[in-house]
């Protein structure tokens, strides 16, 4: 990802310039089913009837392939759901089932980037079919985290209500100084994933607070930026952007507090790598903290890797 800070009419010359992607897919996998259906569209056809889709974009597309234990989309699920520390009971069950089964269900929705995001409906619709039908365990393959069933999130009316944080997954990993924070989610939407370091243990249940408030920010941007006819113009967001815990319950379509507080946090790209083959932006402290902002009773917990 190339991102450059630029001043364009209307815009401050501090913004970061954030390109957008001309599709964006979700995918997720239907694991260990036990049976695979001689048609998969067929089998998923009903689901998709009646999602919202905007005029003049390109078509969806949902498509169901057949994959086995060793495709490099299971190697992440394997590697973490196998561990008994990080994936505890049910979960490290599964990550045998990943090593033993030889056939998986891989369903990628793919469309234009913008409102309504009906790949992802559509991708969840599916995924829920077939679960169903074949007695395979949803996962959330890149994350990686099994999804609950049944698992119909239902579509947003507006972008305003649109609950981002139910189709995000903040993974929490211990770090040099404390602990890191990833994001797995905000790619689909066409936007880079979010990552922080260093964060006390105390102070995790704040920033999972504060991620969700900035996906929100982002994606709102994101899809007031399609809306106003730029979908070859890079994205313009703050170098320094204001976040309010309106913007957190906003996340989880959950009423806003009567009176919102704010801070601002500093965001720094970071392109793909090797190491991690997803753009990203760094996100550090900005005017306030956000264990007194995003912070809550009881915080104070053991995350997941």
């Amino acid at each position: 990802m190339s991102v450059t800070p630029g001043p364009t009419a209307g815009r401050s010359a501090d913004d970061l310039l954030l390109p957008v992607p001309a599709r964006v897919s979700a995918t997720y996998v239907v694991a260990a089913p036990e049976r695979v259906p001689d048609d998969p569209a067929d089998e998923i056809a009903g689901a998709l009837t009646g999602l919202p889709f905007a005029a003049g974009r390109e078509p969806l597309t949902v498509t169901v392939t057949e994959v086995g234990e060793d495709d490099p989309t299971l190697a992440w699920a394997r590697e973490i759901l196998c561990c008994p520390d990080c994936s505890p009971g049910a979960e490290a069950l599964l990550g045998e089932l990943l090593h033993t089964t030889r056939r998986h269900l891989k369903v990628t929705g793919t469309a234009a980037p913008g409102w309504p995001p009906a790949h992802l409906y559509a991708t969840a619709r599916a995924v829920d079919v077939l679960a169903e039908s074949t007695g395979g365990v949803p996962l959330d393959a890149e994350a990686p985290r099994t999804l609950p069933r049944p698992w119909r999130p239902t579509p947003a009316a507006a972008p305003e209500t649109f609950p981002v944080a139910e189709w995000l997954w903040i993974g929490v990993h211990p770090d040099a100084g404390g602990y890191a924070l990833q994001t797995t989610g905000l790619a689909r939407l066409g936007l880079p994933e979010l990552r922080a370091g260093a964060v006390a243990l105390r102070h995790v249940a704040a920033w999972t607070r504060l991620f969700k408030a900035l996906a929100r920010s982002l994606t709102n941007r994101l899809f007031a930026h399609l809306d106003a006819g730029e979908p070859d113009a890079p994205l313009p967001v703050p170098a320094e952007p204001v976040l309010t815990t309106a913007d957190a319950a906003l996340a989880q379509n959950a009423p806003p507090p009567p009176e919102p507080r704010a801070l601002t946090v500093r965001l720094r790209p970071e392109p793909p790598s090797p190491r991690v083959p997803t753009s990203h932006l760094i996100v550090t402290r900005g005017r306030g903290d956000p264990s007194e902002i995003f912070g809550g009773a009881g915080d104070e917990r053991t995350p997941r890797c």
